[in-house]
C-alpha cells in the first residue's frame, strides 16, 4: 500500500485482486524484496495454494502460507493476531522489511484488521485480495460438506461467518480505516476541522479491475470524511474511472453541509505518474477550505447554511 498526501488531496494506492505451498527457507532477491504471504479464506487452509504457490516461487518470489483460525472459522480479530505473528516470523527468517499479502475471501479482508488495528500496516508493502469480503456478505457462507458436514452458522460455531455478515459489528469496525486516511488529509491542511468547507472523493481503477471496484470507496470514503469533520451533513460527491499510470481524475467538490451552495461547486484534478498499474486501485479524498476564487454565481451563501438536511 502506498500513501500520497499532497496539498488538499490524500490518495492511497492499493493492489487490486490478483493471483499468488509455502517455502520453509528463502532469501528475497533484489528484484523481489518482499516475501509473499498467502492467506486462505473461510473453511479453507494453506493447502488451497498448492497449485498457485509454486508458480509464484518460480517467478522469483519467496512464498509462505499459514493456517489460522481453525480453518478460518474463528473470530477475525484473533485470526488477525495469528497473521501478525506469522508475518513477524517471516520477516525474522528472511530479513525483509515488509511482506506482500495475498488473500482469498476472508483472507483478503482479515488482513485489513491486522494492518489497521494491530499495527501491521508498517510491515505490509501490498495487500492483494481475491474476492475479499470487504463489505460483508448477505448470503450464507457454505463450507465444503466433507469439511463441515453439519455447519453451525452461529457466532459460537463459526465466529468468522457471523463477523463477515454485512452490517455486523465487526464489518462496522473496519470503517475507521478510512478515517486514518481522512485524518492524514486534515493534518496536511493544518488539523482544524472547522476550517474545512468542501469535500469530495474519487477512485481510479487499474486496467485489470472494473469500475465497481472504485464504487466500493463510497461507504468508507464518505464515512471517513464525515467522521473526521464532525458529522458533516452533505453527501460526499465522487467520480471514478478506469485508467493506467498517469490517468487524471477530476474529483468533484461540494460544501460539507449544504450541496446547494454554488460557490463551493468545484473540482480538483488528481493523478499519479506511476499509477495505478493494472492491478492497482487509487483511492482519493479531497478537502478544501473555502469557495472557488472569485465565486459569484449567486444562490445560497455558505454563511446562510442551516445544515439540517445536507442540501440547504
Amino acid at each position: 500500500m502506498r500513501w500520497i498526501v499532497v496539498g488538499a488531496v490524500c490518495a492511497v494506492l492499493f493492489a487490486l485482486p490478483g493471483t499468488a505451498s509455502a517455502a520453509t527457507t528463502c532469501t528475497p532477491s533484489a528484484a523481489h524484496p518482499y516475501p509473499v504471504v498467502l492467506v486462505h479464506g473461510t473453511f479453507e487452509n494453506a493447502s488451497m495454494w498448492a497449485a498457485v504457490a509454486p508458480q509464484i516461487r518460480a517467478a522469483g518470489y519467496c512464498v509462505f502460507a499459514l493456517n489460522y483460525g481453525n480453518n478460518a472459522t474463528g473470530d477475525i480479530p484473533t485470526s488477525a493476531a495469528q497473521l501478525g505473528s506469522f508475518v513477524d516470523q517471516v520477516l525474522a527468517q528472511t530479513g525483509a522489511s515488509k511482506v506482500d499479502l495475498v488473500g482469498h475471501s476472508q483472507g483478503g479482508m482479515m488482513p485489513r484488521y491486522y494492518m489497521g488495528f494491530l499495527g501491521g500496516a508498517k510491515y505490509v508493502h501490498q495487500l492483494v485480495g481475491i474476492a475479499p469480503s470487504n463489505h460483508g456478505t448477505e448470503g450464507v457462507i457454505l463450507p465444503p460438506p466433507d469439511l463441515v458436514p453439519t455447519p453451525d452458522y452461529t457466532a459460537a460455531g463459526c465466529a468468522a461467518c457471523a463477523d463477515q455478515q454485512a452490517g455486523s459489528p465487526f464489518m462496522e469496525e473496519l470503517k475507521p480505516l478510512g478515517v486514518e486516511m481522512a485524518g492524514a488529509l486534515l493534518a496536511a491542511l493544518g488539523g482544524k476541522a472547522g476550517e474545512v468547507e468542501g469535500y469530495g472523493k474519487g477512485a481510479i481503477v487499474g486496467a485489470a479491475g472494473e469500475l465497481e471496484h472504485g464504487a466500493l470507496w463510497h461507504v468508507p470514503g464518505g464515512y471517513a470524511m464525515r467522521e473526521i469533520l464532525g458529522d458533516a451533513k452533505a453527501i460526499v460527491p465522487s467520480a471514478k474511472k478506469l485508467g493506467g499510470p498517469g490517468t487524471r481524475l477530476d474529483v468533484p467538490v461540494t460544501h460539507i453541509n449544504a450541496s446547494y451552495v454554488r460557490s463551493h461547486f468545484d473540482a480538483m484534478e488528481v493523478g499519479l505518474a506511476d499509477g495505478p498499474k493494472a492491478d492497482e486501485l487509487l483511492l482519493v479524498l479531497v478537502m478544501t477550505t473555502g469557495a472557488r476564487i472569485h465565486a459569484r454565481v449567486g444562490g445560497l451563501a455558505a454563511k446562510d447554511v442551516k445544515g439540517l438536511d445536507g442540501l440547504r
